[in-house]
């Protein structure tokens, strides 16, 4: 199974499709490995919400740049860029700045006040 029949074959089953690709004798191996692979992935994902402080290694930042850059897209469109930000201050500028614009729409739009804005902003 070559590797863009995998991905439809994987994105076909997180859809609720059922794919019966064609398979050679020879690929018969490789199937079962990248199947059972893609499943150990789709059971074991999980969501992090918490985050250490260690800085992520320049390896693994190209690692996950890569991996989201071969994501699929609609007409292979790909019309992302991305921007990687290591430095803690400029970080937390931009952290304090998107809590200031969060706050102002949470008060503007939700009319938020006192404790329910409190609340909400500790959640971001």
């Amino acid at each position: 199974m070559n590797r863009r029949n995998s991905l439809k074959a994987g994105a076909s089953i997180l859809a609720g499709l059922t794919v019966a690709p064609v398979v050679s004798a020879t690929e018969k191996s490789l199937a079962s490995t990248s199947d059972d692979s893609f499943w150990e992935v789709v059971k074991n994902r999980r969501s992090v919400r918490a985050y250490k402080s260690d800085p992520v290694p320049d390896a693994d930042l190209k690692k996950i740049v890569d991996a989201a850059r071969m994501a699929p897209t609609a007409g292979n469109q790909q019309p992302w860029k991305f921007l990687v930000i290591t430095d803690k201050n400029k970080i937390e500028v931009l952290k304090t700045a998107k809590l200031k614009e969060t706050e102002a729409y949470l008060k503007d739009a939700k009319k938020l006040q006192g404790e329910e804005l409190k609340k909400q902003l500790n959640e971001y």
